[in-house]
């Protein structure tokens, strides 16, 4: 836990991420666990949800079992490559993403050094972060921010790629249009009107105005295998 900002990593296993299977492996003691991870890192956002019980399983379970991922591949944001604030501060100009090589004074973008994860295609990304981009649901645009207080401009500097974030959109909308899809033709489930005038482009008619979305209406009865097959 802990160490150096720019070390960007994660755990990564044929198992590690099937949440139930790890249950059972902590067994008796999970609460015990939880209640450990809840007392070491009692201020982090992260701590009871994956990132958190992924990072504590590689770290204290099974450490020396982990790997470094691209984080613009793996876990994408579509945030700013560049620390640029504040200004005083040991990294700053430097490239967010850890040197490999160890090299933090030449990690900087005037180097090639950082590869832009804001501008990454779609293509390649093989999971997301909403957060930088804002989440898909709250229908609203991720548009360049103005801080109340303009020491903080750092921050939100480039923060995003409106662009990206709009693609990124549209791919988690395709997911659900499919599973509506597959819900009307497999148990007769009548889709959304999806007909909302809010960016169709990029919400696919699910989003009525910002912050207007069209909730998904899924049986509590539904079970998975009828509709993927596994």
């Amino acid at each position: 836990m802990g160490g150096d900002p720019r070390r960007v990593g994660v755990g990564w296993g044929t198992e590690a991420f099937k949440v139930p299977w790890l249950i059972r492996y902590l067994g008796a003691n999970v609460s015990l666990h939880y209640c450990f991870l809840h007392q070491l890192l009692a201020h982090t956002v992260v701590m009871l949800i994956l990132q958190g019980v992924l990072a504590y399983f590689y770290d204290i379970i099974y450490p020396g079992h982990a790997v470094e991922l691209d984080v613009c591949r793996w876990n994408q944001v579509v945030a700013d490559v560049i620390w640029r604030g504040p200004n005083r501060m040991e990294h700053l100009g430097q490239c967010r993403q850890y040197p490999v090589s160890g090299d933090f004074d030449n990690n900087r973008p005037e180097n090639g050094q950082c590869e832009d994860c804001r501008t990454l295609p779609v293509e390649e990304t093989y999971t997301v972060h909403y957060t930088a981009c804002a989440k898909p649901w709250e229908c609203r645009i991720p548009h360049p921010r103005v801080p109340r207080n303009p020491k903080q401009a750092y921050r939100l500097r480039e923060l995003t790629n409106v662009t990206t974030c709009g693609l990124l959109f549209r791919k988690y909308f395709d997911f659900r249009k499919d599973i509506e899809d597959r819900m009307a033709k497999v148990i007769g489930m009548s889709p959304s009107q999806r007909n909302g005038k809010f960016q169709p482009e990029q919400f696919l008619g699910y989003c009525k105005r910002s912050g207007g979305y069209e909730s998904i209406n899924i049986p509590d009865d539904l079970d998975l295998k009828q509709i993927y097959g596994f």
